[in-house]
């Protein structure tokens, strides 16, 4: 996961793509190489964490409308619930998400 400049300070991908885009030079910085797909997931991961975080009806408002909007659901379930559905098909995407991130991060910095 990543982290803004602050400690414990949970950020959306596009507010820490902002930030790193400030203080990373554009030739190594290895955000500039996600693709909207991998941003997108990142974004849910986000979105995610803050309504298991808050519970308030705002976040699950933000998550909801993701599930409707990607998925095509028509009610809102659980986070857990959501993970397993179809045999784990949405926690396998998000884990194969951060696999491609991370090979992709690691490419850029020559790791």
């Amino acid at each position: 996961m990543l982290f803004g400049d602050k400690y414990r300070d949970w950020h959306n991908i596009q507010t820490l793509k902002s930030y790193f885009n400030k203080i990373i030079d554009p030739k190594v910085n290895p955000f500039r190489e996600l693709s909207k797909e991998q941003l997108d997931s990142l974004n849910f991961t986000y979105i995610l964490h803050n309504y298991l975080s808050h519970y308030s009806e705002y976040s699950k408002q933000k998550l909801f409308l993701i599930y409707k909007e990607y998925h095509s659901y028509k009610k809102f379930i659980e986070p857990g619930s959501f993970l397993i559905k179809q045999n784990g098909k949405h926690f396998e995407s998000l884990l194969h998400n951060f696999i491609l991130i991370s090979v992709t991060i690691r490419k850029k910095i020559g790791v």
